[in-house]
Parts: structure tokens; C-alpha cells; sequence
């Protein structure tokens, strides 16, 4: 958005909705996809996928080691925060009380971001969610269509019910 703003961010930018776009993106950035993807995998399933992930992670985290490039306290963090963050997805790999309920709170987390999505297609009036034109939220929620469709494609039904505005939305 701030180094190639396409037509939507300067629109929104221009109306003095920047403040509230970047609300929204920290918004849908908060809901853990991981958690909702791996919560609908089977054991077995999500125990391979969280293996593959965690050696490219330490991969890569051994290449920023060994290259040193100008950002390399930046990347080791991230690296490090992504690796700790798979190690803790493994409670949503067991089939329990404790999955069950991270599962729930993460729908209920889910659908707080649909419903603000919603919300801002309704009273923007827009083909997205700021206007006509594509922005940097519409970037950062589109992404979890694919997240949920992916893991259950059942629940397309449930959100184009409880959130009437968004399949138009998802359509184009």
C-alpha cells in the first residue's frame, strides 16, 4: 500500500480511510489460518504438512545464519516466531477437548472478520471492500476464502448465510 498503491489504496487513502483500511488488515491478520487448516486435518494429514513446513522453515533459517544479509535480526525472528508457531499448531493436530475448543474460538474469531468484511462491502457499496477497486485489505481477506475452502468447503454455505454481502464478493 505504501510503496505501490494501486488505484484502490489511493482512493482510500484520498477519502481518509487509510487509518481504517490498515484497522481492518491488523484485523484480519489476528484470526490464526493455521489453526482452522490444521484443525480440519486429520492427525496424520497435519503431522506431514507441519513436518514439511518446519524443515523448509529451519532451512531457510540456516541459510539467513550462514549468508548474514543486512536484515538478518529481522529474519531470524520471523523465523524463529514461525518455527515456535508450528511447534505450538501440534495442539491442534490431537483430537481432544483442547483442539475441539481452539477450533471453536477460532470459528468464532473467523466469522468476527467475516462480519467486519461484510460490513464494509455493505456500507462502502463497492465491487471491495473500500470501493470498485482492489486494495490492500481485499489482499489480506480474500486469502482466508481460499483457507476455508480448502479445509472445509462445507462451510461456504454457512458463511454466504451468515454473511449475505460476501458471496457477491467472493464471486468476483
Amino acid at each position: 500500500m505504501d510503496n505501490y498503491p494501486g488505484a484502490g489504496d489511493k482512493a482510500a487513502v484520498d477519502a481518509d480511510r487509510r487509518a481504517q483500511m490498515l484497522e481492518f488488515v491488523h484485523f484480519a491478520k489476528d484470526w490464526d489460518e493455521y489453526m482452522y487448516t490444521y484443525g480440519h486435518m486429520g492427525e496424520q494429514t497435519s503431522e506431514m504438512a507441519n513436518g514439511i513446513r518446519l524443515a523448509h522453515l529451519r532451512q531457510n533459517l540456516a541459510k539467513v545464519l550462514d549468508e548474514k544479509p543486512e536484515d538478518k535480526d529481522f529474519l531470524v525472528d520471523a523465523y524463529v516466531k514461525k518455527i515456535a508457531n508450528v511447534q505450538i499448531m501440534k495442539r491442534a493436530q490431537v483430537n481432544g477437548e483442547q483442539k475441539t475448543a481452539d477450533l471453536q474460538a477460532n470459528i468464532s474469531q473467523l466469522h468476527s472478520v467475516l462480519a467486519r468484511g461484510s460490513e464494509l462491502l455493505e456500507q462502502n457499496g463497492g465491487r471491495f471492500l473500500f470501493g470498485d477497486d482492489l486494495t490492500t485489505a481485499d489482499v489480506f481477506f480474500l486469502p482466508i476464502f481460499r483457507m476455508f475452502g480448502m479445509a472445509s468447503p462445507a462451510f461456504f454455505d454457512v458463511v454466504w448465510e451468515r454473511h449475505s454481502a460476501l458471496k457477491a464478493y467472493w464471486e468476483r
